[in-house]
């Protein structure tokens, strides 16, 4: 992969990216463009991020989540009855297209994921390798001060890696961080305090083998030593 363009991002539970001085001058949009995550509840609503239009004053870009977490984010079929038997409430929302395109900012592509959807490798190479930069938007108070806050900032470090590109990772709770394109932790804020992390972050550019091939190598690989495995076992 190049470097390719920088830009300073602000997290607090938001993302704020404004272009460098570099990058205004290779003709990038100025000004600043804010990242923030906003939901709703009942049918049809979506869990969304945008980056309004400084001008105008309204969102010209958005990003819905694709994948929702069942039980947290909508009733599994066949379980709607429980939850208005129970009178609990429910968010219901509905996942965003499966193919949607980077978020373009300060002369930078980012690739958007809400929460835990970072987990899911392979669903986020669907905006690479147009993509420069990662962000993802969480708010993970119902784990407390647990293992979990560490763990998703482990697996946000594994999605850098994999493709190559730096991670923004901006939280109301649990782990905000700037990480590099090698996976390192290159800026973290303390976990449940107020305050604002500021970096500056390459954008990068290219294809790695996971961004080419995803999860096919792997598997593959599985499969052929799981193979090996039995036909040893057999003999």
């Amino acid at each position: 992969t190049r470097e390719d363009g920088a830009f300073t991002g602000y997290t607090n539970g938001a993302v704020a990216v404004t272009p460098t001085a570099s990058a205004v001058g290779r003709g990038s949009a100025s000004g600043a463009g804010s990242v923030a995550a906003a939901g709703g509840r009942g049918a049809g609503a979506m869990d969304t991020t945008g980056i309004p239009d400084t001008d105008a004053g309204f969102a010209v870009q958005a990003y819905a989540k694709r994948h929702l977490v069942p039980f947290g984010e909508y009733a599994p079929p066949g379980f709607s009855w429980f939850f208005r038997l129970a009178s609990i409430p429910m968010s219901d929302f509905t996942a965003g297209p499966p193919l949607q395109p980077p978020l373009a900012v300060a002369g930078q592509r980012l690739a958007m994921t809400i929460c835990y959807e970072d987990l899911f490798g392979e669903e986020l190479i669907r905006a690479l390798p147009a993509a420069t930069v990662l962000v993802n938007l969480s708010n993970t108070a119902w784990f407390g001060d647990s293992l979990a806050q560490p763990q998703h900032l482990q697996i946000s470090r594994l999605r850098a890696l994999e493709t190559g590109r730096p991670m923004l990772r901006a939280t109301n709770t649990g782990m905000t961080a700037a990480i590099a394109a090698d996976g390192t932790v290159s800026a973290t804020l303390p976990p449940f305090t107020t305050a604002a992390l500021v970096v500056d972050v390459q954008g990068r550019s290219g294809a790695t083998p996971y961004v080419r091939y995803g999860n096919t190598a792997a598997v593959t690989l599985a499969l052929a030593a799981l193979l090996i495995g039995r036909r040893r076992k057999s003999r």
